[in-house]
């Protein structure tokens, strides 16, 4: 949803209700794109060295991030990561932000809980967001 639907829905489950919805928001985070029930590694005879390497797949647009489960269905994660940690102070009506964490490094993780930290203190004026590697999804997009 775009920040004008998150709004909309907010006034409207309001008036309905006389109260607030309790609303998460995923704030940070690589989206699922496509889940998969068989594994391509155990379709090319190579079973379970999922558990001790990471994978991606690889295409003109980027590389996209493969999590392994442990019944062999697999997940293909968007290659860009959703990051609007820079508006957190302007969404309203939200109870609770989701940063997801799937691929990133215990030191990534750190970084980003005390980045988000800063924003939502405001104590951090400097943009998070980084063209190259972020997206903000549909969040400032109208969608048809």
């Amino acid at each position: 949803m775009n920040k004008k639907q998150i709004e909309d829905l907010i006034k409207s489950y309001y008036k309905e209700n006389e109260g607030y919805p309790s609303l998460e928001m995923i704030v940070y985070g690589k989206a699922p794109l496509m889940f998969i029930k068989y594994c391509p590694l155990e379709k090319m005879n190579q079973c379970s060295i999922c558990k001790r390497n990471s994978y991606e797949l690889k295409d003109k647009y980027g590389t996209f991030p493969i999590i392994s489960n442990d019944d062999c269905t697999t997940t293909i994660l968007n290659g860009k990561t959703l990051n609007l940690l820079d508006d957190l102070q302007s969404i309203k009506g939200i109870k609770a932000f989701r940063l997801n964490f799937t691929v990133e490094s215990k030191e990534k993780v750190e970084e980003i809980i005390n980045k988000a930290l800063s924003k939502l203190n405001g104590s951090m004026d400097k943009p998070i967001f980084n063209h190259e590697t972020d997206t903000r999804g549909h969040f400032n997009k109208e969608i048809l």
